[in-house]
C-alpha cells in the first residue's frame, strides 16, 4: 500500500532518479520498524518500493493511532 502522505513533505514526490527525467516518483511502503520517541511522537521508517531508498516520519500520538491499523496490519 503507497503511504506518500504519511512521509515528510520533502521525501513524498522526489523521483527515485533524480537525473533521469523519466524516473519513476517514490513509491514509500512501511518496513514494519515503529518505536515511541520523545515528545510522545512516533519515529516510522519507510522504504520506497521501486529504488530502496529509507526515509523516517515522525508522527504525533494522535497521527500514528489514526493510521495504526495500516502501519501495524
Amino acid at each position: 500500500m503507497k503511504l506518500n502522505h504519511l512521509v515528510p513533505r520533502h521525501e513524498r514526490d522526489k523521483k527515485c532518479d533524480k537525473t533521469d527525467p523519466n524516473s519513476r516518483t517514490h513509491y514509500w511502503i512501511k518496513t514494519g520498524k515503529i518505536e515511541a520517541s520523545i515528545g510522545g511522537n512516533v519515529a516510522v521508517d519507510f522504504v520506497c518500493k521501486h529504488c530502496e531508498r529509507r526515509t523516517t516520519s515522525f508522527l504525533t500520538e494522535q497521527e500514528f493511532n489514526t493510521h495504526r491499523k495500516v502501519l501495524e496490519g
